[in-house]
């Protein structure tokens, strides 16, 4: 669910797809946040994709944040997985 008052944020297309990426568990399990944004703009060439637009634009503002989580992978810290 999205944060209240979402559309009075600066990041409010990131709220938007976060949102998305973590509320379809098939995303969410599969894809770290930056290749979900990938794939979603590799499924539409021909357009400018928001959700790559505000990834990397959130990228360049907090380059920590990005470097720390958008790579992370359920997978990878699912901690029931080998048990």
């Amino acid at each position: 669910m999205r944060f209240n008052r979402y559309e009075e944020s600066p990041y409010r297309g990131m709220y938007i797809n976060l949102a998305t990426w973590c509320n379809q568990p098939n995303f969410f399990k599969k894809k770290s946040f930056k290749e979900w944004c990938i794939a979603d703009a590799e499924r539409r060439p021909n357009k400018t994709c928001s959700s790559l637009r505000y990834m990397q634009n959130f990228e360049k503002e907090h380059s920590d944040i990005a470097r720390k989580y958008f790579d992370l992978k359920y997978e990878d810290l699912n901690e029931y997985k080998n048990k």
